[in-house]
């Protein structure tokens, strides 16, 4: 049909702190290409790693593509709950066309791990998605999550759980489609593990979807193609002989009036996307800039203090900076959502340029540990 399908993926994240590079233990590095492969975070042995490799040149655009492969491992030699992780290099692909036919049929711009339940020690799961940085430029560092995870003793014996419903999910571009999921476990003549979903459709039209349940390597499990009438909620299951769903997406979106069409966002049904101001803009990303410079400043206020400095300012010093940081970071990830390519491309264009020309322009010699 030679469209462009867009994969949107979700999950529920929270905010905590992201550290520096430097790590003295690196277990999902040493697996796979140490000459290539980068240590993001390793707490205790839950370890996020990536490594990128050249994959074409986009002559339209004069870009170089580079292919990302991501690595989330769990070598703490315990059972962790954990919600996931991600890791994005701060900009979105924008192929030409005639690029298309030479990449996957789909490629997502950042790597969303999702963990269902318990999450067994000795475990990695992989994914792979794909930037674009101008031609002869280096890729740049990503930014990169793990959320909050408690360790898990393995029960003597297992208890019955009553499963319970996610909540309601909101799709990021087609914002008036929700989903919600429970997974559940059968044991009857053999193992089964069930997911059931409700999908709610608020706008106006009927709208035809598929709801892709992925496993850790991204490949499509399930992807049964559903429609909704306006204003009305489904409900459907899938069942299989294990759980192997680590990622869901909506794609293949159309409304019935399109003919088949695929459509990249719902603004392209004429619903009019969000509309800011320049000056709204360049404000909210100078807020921005100047809590990622302030966070450099009270880094190295804390790394270079004086070895005569007490135990007790050390920790002041370095909550500061923490607290700085969380902030930081938190108003970056808001801005990208609000300003996101998707939404509107003109907000997108204007919120990266300024971003871009001027990230170094700190007042103070800070230098900052991401962007």
């Amino acid at each position: 049909m030679g469209c462009f399908i867009q994969s949107l993926s979700f999950s529920i994240l929270k905010l905590t702190n992201y550290e520096s590079q430097a790590a003295a233990i690196i277990p999902c590095v040493q697996y796979f290409f140490p000459d290539r492969t980068w240590l993001l975070t390793n707490q205790k042995g839950v370890s996020l790693c990536y490594d990128k490799e050249f994959f074409l040149y986009c002559e339209e655009f004069k870009t170089d593509i580079y292919k990302i492969t991501a690595y989330f491992a769990n070598n703490s030699g315990k059972s962790i709950q954990i919600p996931g992780a991600f890791i994005w290099h701060g900009m979105r692909h924008n192929v030409g066309d005639h690029c298309h036919s030479q990449m996957p049929k789909f490629f997502p711009w950042q790597a969303k791990f999702r963990i269902n339940g318990v999450w067994a020690t000795q475990s990695l799961l992989t994914l792979v998605y794909y930037m674009e940085v101008p031609k002869g430029q280096p890729v740049p560092d990503p930014i990169w999550h793990i959320d909050e995870f408690l360790f898990v003793e393995n029960p003597k014996t297992t208890q019955p759980t009553t499963p319970q419903w996610s909540p309601w999910i909101s799709d990021n571009c087609f914002r008036r489609i929700k989903y919600k999921y429970m997974g559940k476990e059968l044991m009857n003549l053999n193992y089964q593990y069930h997911y059931y979903f409700q999908a709610t459709n608020n706008y106006t039209e009927t709208i035809f979807f598929v709801l892709s349940l992925k496993d850790a390597t991204g490949n499509e499990r399930f992807g049964t193609r559903r429609s909704i009438a306006p204003g009305k909620t489904i409900e459907f299951v899938e069942k299989m002989d294990q759980d192997y769903i680590k990622e869901m997406a909506v794609e293949n979106v159309c409304f019935k009036i399109d003919d088949s069409k695929y459509l990249a966002c719902d603004h392209e049904r004429g619903l009019k996307p969000p509309t800011y101001s320049r000056e709204e803009i360049i404000a909210d990303t100078k807020k921005a800039l100047e809590l990622g410079c302030l966070e450099g400043k009270y880094e190295a206020e804390w790394l270079e203090s004086p070895k005569e400095t007490s135990e007790a300012e050390n920790k002041r010093l370095e909550a500061r900076f923490e607290k700085a940081k969380a902030e930081a970071v938190k108003f970056v990830i808001y801005l990208n959502e609000k300003y996101s390519e998707e939404k509107n491309k003109a907000a997108s264009d204007i919120y990266n340029k300024y971003w871009n020309d001027h990230f170094y322009d700190c007042p103070t010699p800070a230098t900052r540990t991401h962007g």
